[in-house]
């Protein structure tokens, strides 16, 4: 909500969908580009969450000097070894490129940019589009540069909708790939009503609705 962000308009996703699905991808054989909103759950060490992570391990204190030894705990180093075993082949083969991202201006840049790229492979090349983008936010022309100051009162903030560029992936940057979108809805009467609206619309292969 400024310019210099305090404050910030936000979807409650943690990113998982994306960051499972990338693991099955790369399972499957494909190179990933994984563009995904900084601080959010990626592939691999989504499994250990970062509140329980040191809870893996085992410290045994050695004498005098010497280092002490660091365990995996055995009821989880079966575990630990399978993700370990996926994550060293896709890094080995440089199957995955993470790109974080931080705004809405941020993600749309990126994805015109990899759009750029993977529309060259045409039909070779799938879009898998799981981030929560808001449907609302403020121009930067509108922001005040500095932290609105609560001492001058409530703000009047008014949201403009966000550019619809789902149509232009799929008419414009990458006419030939095949493109997945996600369709969320809180009331489950419309869920596949706006899935199926989405197909008749866009003309992309597939509208997966959940809630």
């Amino acid at each position: 909500m400024e310019s210099r962000t305090v404050r910030f308009i936000d979807n409650f996703s943690t990113g998982t969908r994306g960051a499972a699905s990338t693991e099955y991808f790369l399972a499957a054989g494909y190179a990933v580009i994984f563009l995904h909103r900084a601080r959010s759950a990626k592939p691999f060490v989504r499994h250990f969450p970062e509140e329980k992570l040191l809870d893996l391990f085992v410290l045994r204190e050695a004498g005098g000097n010497d280092a002490s030894a660091i365990t995996v705990k055995q009821d989880e180093s079966a575990r630990l070894a399978r993700v370990l075993r996926a994550y060293h082949s896709a890094s080995s083969t440089n199957s995955l490129l993470s790109i974080p991202f931080f705004s809405l201006q941020d993600y749309l840049y990126f994805l015109k940019s990899i759009s750029g790229v993977l529309g060259q492979l045409r039909q070779k090349s799938m879009f898998l589009l799981a981030a929560a983008v808001s449907d609302f936010y403020i121009p930067s022309d509108e922001m005040p540069e500095h932290k609105m100051q609560s001492s001058e009162g409530p703000p009047e903030v008014r949201l403009s909708s966000v550019p619809k560029m789902l149509p232009v992936l799929i008419h414009r940057w990458a006419p030939e790939a095949f493109i997945i979108s996600f369709k969320l809805e809180t009331d489950p009467k419309l869920l596949l009503l706006k899935a199926r609206k989405a197909l008749d619309t866009y003309q992309h292969q597939v509208s997966l609705p959940y809630h």
